[in-house]
Order: structure tokens, then sequence, then C-alpha cells
């Protein structure tokens, strides 16, 4: 008989997997099996692999350790950058690496669950295989997820502030014609 398993970072309950949780992050294997086929899936198509970053900001977001974490402050100025400030893929990596490993207050991990968790984007996409169901659900996935955090966002804001001074605040981009 299987047992279930509920992941530490999401509360997803799948089949239980054996093995630890995943390296730097509170999720169980199964969990994480699921996000490295969502990564999988992505990748394979030219038009999603530019959602590869939002996928694991929004994937180590929602399974980040408590406290003194470079990668959760990593993934959280990803998506802070991501959502409340447009930018692409390329430039939210560059800002991650410009940041190096800043002083953060300790981030405990938001009360409020996020409405979405891997397997959304996985029914939606890989399951069916949808490019766009992947697409439209990793963003709805990511804003649900920054959205938990929303007691920490002007932490994030600040941090970035502090580290990544005008990145966040060069004009926006003129693409087509339109601001982008």
């Amino acid at each position: 008989m299987i047992g279930w398993r509920c992941c530490p970072g999401c509360g997803l309950a799948m089949p239980a997997e054996r093995g630890d949780v995943a390296r730097g992050v509170d999720a169980s294997p199964a969990c994480a099996a699921v996000f490295a086929e969502v990564c999988g899936f992505g990748l394979q198509r030219h038009p999603l692999d530019r959602f590869q970053q939002l996928a694991t900001d929004t994937y180590i977001a929602q399974h980040g350790r408590e406290g003194d974490n470079p990668r959760l402050v990593h993934a959280l100025t990803g998506l802070y950058l991501a959502i409340e400030h447009g930018r692409t893929a390329s430039e939210v990596l560059s800002a991650q690496h410009a940041l190096g490993r800043p002083a953060s207050p300790p981030l405990t991990r938001p009360r409020t669950v996020p409405t979405m968790t891997v397997i959304d984007v996985a029914e939606r996409g890989l399951m069916v295989n949808f490019v766009i169901g992947h697409a439209e659900s990793l963003y709805e996935w990511a804003d649900s997820v920054w959205a938990a955090w929303e007691p920490h966002h002007a932490d994030v804001a600040a941090i970035t502030r502090e580290h990544l001074g005008g990145f966040i605040t060069v004009p926006q981009r003129i693409c087509f014609g339109f601001r982008a």
C-alpha cells in the first residue's frame, strides 16, 4: 500500500517517494519531481524557456527555508523584480548575480498559503501538452506565491534598493512602440 506525504513547503499531498527533501528547500521528493518535470517541459519548448527563471524563483519562494537563506532572498528579489517591475528573466538573473549574499532580516514563511502549487502548472501545461496553459498558470502561480509573502514585501524592496539601487528605477523599455 502506498502512503501519502505532504510537501513541507507547499502542502501538496502526493504518494510518498523515498528520499530526503530537496537540498536547500523544504520540498518532498514527489513535489521536487513534479517541479523537475515542469522545468523540463518548459525547457523543451522554445517559447517557454524564458519562463524558467520565474518558475525557479517561484518554487524556491514557496519552498524556501526560513531564516537567513540567500536562495530565498534571491528568489523573492526575482519575484519582486519580475512581478512588481516587469523585468525579464535575463534582467532578473543579472540582478540576482549582482545581489551577491546580502544581509537580510530573518524571513519567516508566510501564514497565508498560496492558492497554487507546481502541480497546478503541471496540470494546465505539461500533463495536457499545452504551452499557453503552462505560461498562464506559471504567471498565476508566481502571483499567488508573491502575494503570500506580502508581510515581507517591504523587506524585499529595501534589500533590492540597497543592493541594486538604480536597477529598479531604470525607465520602462520601449518595445514595438509600446511601453514594455
